[in-house]
C-alpha cells in the first residue's frame, strides 16, 4: 500500500524552490545531505529512512528537470554571437542581390574617356574649394640702398609700427629689387597704411598693380580668324555672353603654332572660363587652361629653362613628385588625394621648412602653391 500524504517524510529542500542555477546547486546539496544522514543512521537502514531516501532521490531528479528548463530559456554568449554572424551574412547577401540586379552600365566610348579625363584636369580645382583671392597689397621701397632681403624687412619694420591699430599685415613678402610686397585683409587696411607712408622718411609705398590672369584655349582650328575669337567666344558661350562687358575684359594676346591661343581676362571672367574647362568655338569643344608667363622646365619643373636645356637627370612628376615617371604616365593621376608639389618637396629639402605639401592636395601647377 502507497503512502499517503501525511506519511511522506519531510524533506530540507524542495525543487519548487529553484528559481536559478545557484538555488539549483543549494537545493541539491540538501537533499544529498538529507540521503547521507539517513543511510547513516543506526546500524541498519529503517523502513522510515527506505521512504526519506526514496523521496529525496526523486526530488533529486525533478530538480533536474527544472534546472533543464531554466537552462533551455538562457541563451549564451556564443549562440548569441552566431545569431548575429547569421543576421549579417543574409542582409549582406539581400544587399548584394540587389546590387547585381540592378542595370549595368555600359562601357564607356573613347570620346566620354576623353571628356572625362579633360574636367579632371590639373588646373581645375577639384575639391570644391574657392580659388584663392589677391588680397590689397602695398608695394614698399626703401630710400636708401640695402644689400640683402633681410636688411629690406628691417627697414620697412622701423618704418611704421601697427602697435596701436586693430589689424597687422596679412602678409610681408620679399619681391625681386629689393623690395616688399605687404598684403591686407582688406582696402581700408592697405589705404590707411598707405596714408600713414606718404611722409616717411625712410621708404616709398605704392598700391601694387593688379595683372590681369592669363589663360590658354588649346587646338583651335586654323579656320577660325584670330580676329573674331572674341566675339565668338562671348556668342557662343551663353555664361560668358553678360560677363564680358568692357573691350579689355577678354583681351587676345597671341597664338602659336600648336593652335592654342592665349589671353588675358578680367580675373572674374578668368574664373568662370576655368570653371567652365571647355569653350565652345565655332564648330569644337576647345580645353581652357591657365597659363603661366613664366619659362618653366616640363622635365625637371625647375622655372628658367626649358625642357630642351634641362640638365637633371631625373624626369618629376608634376601631380605626385615622383621621379619614376612623367605627369602623363602617373599611376595616381585620377586621384586628387595623391597630388603633391614637388617644388613645395624640394623647399622643404633646401630650406628645412615645414611646408607640407599635399596639405592642400594640390598638384604643380596649381594657384594653390605658395612655397
Amino acid at each position: 500500500m502507497a503512502p499517503g500524504i501525511s506519511d511522506l517524510p519531510m524533506l530540507p529542500a524542495t525543487a519548487e524552490e529553484i528559481a536559478n542555477v545557484s538555488m539549483y546547486t543549494e537545493v541539491v546539496n540538501k537533499l544529498v545531505a538529507c540521503i547521507v544522514n539517513a543511510v547513516n543512521d543506526g546500524k541498519s537502514v529503517t523502513a522510515a529512512n527506505k521512504r526519506l531516501i526514496t523521496v529525496a532521490s526523486e526530488e533529486i531528479r525533478r530538480a533536474n528537470l527544472v534546472l533543464t528548463n531554466i537552462t533551455s530559456t538562457l541563451s549564451s554568449p556564443a549562440e548569441d554571437l552566431k545569431n548575429d554572424i547569421i543576421t549579417c551574412v543574409r542582409e549582406e547577401i539581400t544587399h548584394f542581390k540587389k546590387s547585381i540586379s540592378s542595370p549595368s552600365l555600359g562601357r564607356s566610348s573613347y570620346a566620354q574617356v576623353v571628356s572625362s579625363s579633360a574636367n579632371q584636369s590639373l588646373t581645375i580645382n577639384n575639391h570644391g574649394t574657392p580659388l584663392p583671392a589677391t588680397k590689397p597689397a602695398l608695394i614698399v621701397t626703401p630710400k636708401t640702398e640695402v644689400k640683402n632681403k633681410q636688411e629690406v624687412i628691417d627697414v620697412w619694420r622701423k618704418s611704421i609700427s601697427f602697435r596701436a591699430t586693430r589689424y597687422a599685415p596679412a602678409r610681408v613678402q620679399t619681391v625681386s629689387h629689393n623690395k616688399l610686397r605687404v598684403e591686407f585683409d582688406n582696402e581700408q587696411q592697405r589705404d590707411e597704411t598707405l596714408t600713414r607712408l606718404l611722409n616717411s622718411k625712410v621708404v616709398t609705398a605704392e598700391p601694387a598693380r593688379k595683372l590681369r590672369p592669363i589663360i590658354i584655349l588649346k587646338g583651335i582650328s586654323v579656320d577660325t580668324p584670330i580676329e573674331e575669337l572674341v566675339d565668338i567666344i562671348k556668342m557662343q558661350n551663353t555664361e560668358l555672353s553678360d560677363t564680358i562687358t568692357e573691350q579689355d575684359d577678354l583681351k587676345f594676346c597671341f597664338k602659336r603654332s600648336n593652335r592654342n591661343a592665349v589671353f588675358r581676362a578680367q580675373p572674374t571672367i578668368w574664373r568662370k572660363m576655368i570653371s567652365m574647362c571647355k569653350l565652345s568655338i565655332d564648330h569644337q569643344r576647345i580645353h581652357v587652361e591657365e597659363f603661366s608667363p613664366f619659362m618653366q622646365c616640363h622635365k625637371c619643373y625647375q622655372f628658367g629653362h626649358t625642357k630642351n636645356k634641362c640638365t637633371s637627370e631625373n624626369t618629376a612628376c608634376g601631380h605626385c613628385a615622383a621621379t619614376t615617371h612623367n605627369s602623363e604616365n602617373c599611376p595616381k593621376r585620377d586621384n586628387p588625394h595623391c597630388a603633391q608639389c614637388i617644388n613645395c618637396v624640394a623647399h622643404n629639402t633646401k630650406f628645412s621648412t615645414k611646408l607640407i605639401p599635399n596639405i592642400r592636395l594640390h598638384p604643380l601647377i596649381t594657384p594653390d602653391c605658395e612655397p
